[in-house]
């Protein structure tokens, strides 16, 4: 006879017991202090966006030889693009650490907030006008992305061109 397993039995019951309380416990306080850093992170993204838009003052040279040989409607749109993406680049990382938290809030039940970012978010896409004007004029967009990778074009500046 095994009188092991009669011992033990109670024991991981009780072991289970102790664990499943300790983890609800920790759920209302992570969920706590989630909101608590989710707050923090807002300010955060917040305060670093303010500084991106300080950059809205930097004015660029076009002398790329393909953007300079667009007309000036599909440069408008090309150095909109590019303005929208440069920001994006400055306050990635605040907004990368404040989606994380939105992320665990909604794993543990609380939605609210991710679906309103979502729904904030899902607007801030190319401009579907554009990229229509983009695809009539037989734009490369390749350009767009090697543009975007120039330097230059990954700090904000101002977006407006002569």
């Amino acid at each position: 006879m095994n009188f092991g397993n009669v011992f033990t039995m109670p024991f991981k019951i009780l072991l289970l017991i102790a664990f499943s309380g300790a983890a609800c416990a920790n759920i209302i306080q992570t969920k706590e202090s989630l909101e608590s850093q989710l707050q923090q992170q807002y300010e955060s993204l917040n305060m670093r966006i303010e500084v991106c838009n300080t950059y809205k003052s930097r004015k660029i040279q076009i002398t790329d030889k393909w953007l300079l040989s667009q007309t000036k409607q599909v440069q408008r749109i090309v150095i909109g693009e590019l303005y929208k993406n440069a920001m994006n680049l400055c306050y990635r990382q605040e907004e990368r650490e404040y989606v994380e938290t939105l992320v665990k809030l909604a794993a543990i039940g609380d939605k609210k907030e991710l679906n309103r970012y979502l729904n904030l978010k899902g607007k801030d896409t190319i401009d579907k006008r554009g990229l229509e004007i983009l695809n009539q004029q037989h734009v490369n967009i390749s350009e767009l992305e090697r543009l975007s990778k120039l330097v230059k074009y990954q700090i904000p500046f101002y977006p407006i061109i002569d």
